[in-house]
């Protein structure tokens, strides 16, 4: 767990900053699937693909509670399962193992397109068929889901450095259906290019 943490707060933030440009923000993020609500905050990162600032690859981490007092997680998939190789067989011994788990923490979640990014106000659509997501309530339940979501995002570029962002998605749970799988989700954030 503590290798996981060093790459979620550390190294795939340093990583994207020595890309092209990099969009790093806080955010909070409200869920509804009509039986039961997350409220949950987190970190979002974007590394924007090319010069244009037209694609980004998304990365989203947050954590908060449901309606139910249940602890929710939603991370990318492949930081999930990175993070779980890297915590359960990365002590093996066997460098290729170590290796998998953590090339595979740096699989984005998704991308987005932005039509007009140098516009003030830059109206983006995003795909994220690669989250996970995660609830656990002590001595009652614990359900884990690969997610995926599409939706919009309205970014107010207040200066070029600094810009708040705004996103409404449907989330869409995979596999059995222990929860209902449709969610509506909605958040706003502060972005930082480049810091």
């Amino acid at each position: 767990m503590k290798i996981f943490t060093f790459l979620m707060l550390f190294a795939i933030p340093y990583f994207c900053s020595s890309q092209n440009k990099t969009r790093i923000g806080a955010f909070a993020e409200y869920s509804e699937n009509f039986n039961s609500r997350n409220i949950s905050g987190g970190l979002n990162l974007e590394l924007l693909i090319g010069n244009t600032e037209r694609f980004a690859l998304n990365y989203k981490f947050n954590a908060g509670a449901s309606s139910d007092k249940a602890f929710y997680f939603h991370s990318t998939l492949g930081g999930f399962a990175g993070g779980f190789i890297l915590s359960k067989l990365g002590n093996t011994g066997f460098e290729a193992v170590n290796t998998l788990g953590f090339f595979l923490c740096f699989v984005p979640e998704g991308v987005t397109f932005y039509p007009n990014p140098e516009s003030k106000l830059s109206p983006g659509f995003y795909i994220n068929p690669l989250g996970s997501d995660y609830w656990f309530k002590k001595n009652n339940y614990e359900t884990f889901k690969v997610s995926g979501e599409l939706g919009g995002k309205i970014m107010l570029n207040h200066t070029e450095k600094f810009a708040i962002q705004g996103h409404v998605g449907l989330k869409y749970l995979y596999g059995p259906k222990t929860i209902e799988p449709l969610f509506i989700t909605a958040g706003i954030g502060i972005l930082f290019t480049d810091l």
